[in-house]
């Protein structure tokens, strides 16, 4: 009897340590993550490693030079500073890319898990830093007269709040340089429940857009 009540102890306090175990993994590698993200002056193919799927279908690497990125996260935001030179034509794929990413966000979310999502596009003077997770890079700097923003919010339906997530890109035509910020963050409200277009009549971005 006593065997058996060690036993069952001893596996016990193997399964903790592992549970324990496991979670500082977790965590090390999401430090890891976090912290290895920032790129400085490097070479488009660097660029798009480091991005991922967040990059313009069809762009190729050699129109974009001198990139920047600096990601943060948390456990429900982040935000992602992105620099670099290039042509209107290659920074005409990242304004299509970043209006389509954002609409096939609000697509994949809307009338889900008692969720459901408004969408919007403007143009502003700047581009606004809303609900920053961590710090801005030294780099960020961004000029140029006009930012496009493309812009969702995810509401719940029980309650006045939601999910606010943003693509923004602002261009300067004397440097060929191109700003690019995106977020998302809980609780982040962008505009009144209403004020924005729901996605059922949103204009559908094309590929070619």
């Amino acid at each position: 009897m006593n065997r058996i009540f060690w036993i069952r102890r001893i596996r016990r306090c193997i399964a903790a340590i592992a549970i324990v175990f496991a979670s500082l993994v977790a965590f090390a590698a999401f430090e890891i993550i976090r912290n290895s993200g920032d790129l400085q002056n490097v070479p488009g193919h660097r660029m798009r490693v480091r991005l991922g799927q967040f990059w313009p279908d069809g762009l190729q690497e050699r129109f974009v030079t001198r990139g920047y990125v600096s990601s943060d996260w948390s456990i429900d935001s982040s935000s992602t500073f992105i620099r670099f030179d290039a042509d209107l034509p290659a920074v005409a794929q990242w304004r299509a890319f970043l209006r389509t990413d954002n609409y096939a966000s609000a697509v994949s979310l809307d009338n889900k898990d008692d969720r459901w999502c408004e969408v919007r596009e403007q143009r502003c003077a700047s581009i606004p830093l809303s609900s920053l997770t961590g710090e801005v890079p030294a780099w960020w700097n961004p000029t140029g007269d006009i930012c496009d923003t493309f812009e969702t919010m995810v509401w719940y339906d029980q309650i006045d709040s939601g999910v606010g997530r943003g693509n923004y890109l602002q261009y300067d035509p004397n440097t060929s340089t191109a700003w690019v910020y995106s977020y998302s963050c809980q609780h982040d409200l962008l505009w009144d429940r209403g004020d924005g277009a729901p996605v059922a009549i949103a204009d559908t971005p094309k590929p070619s857009q």
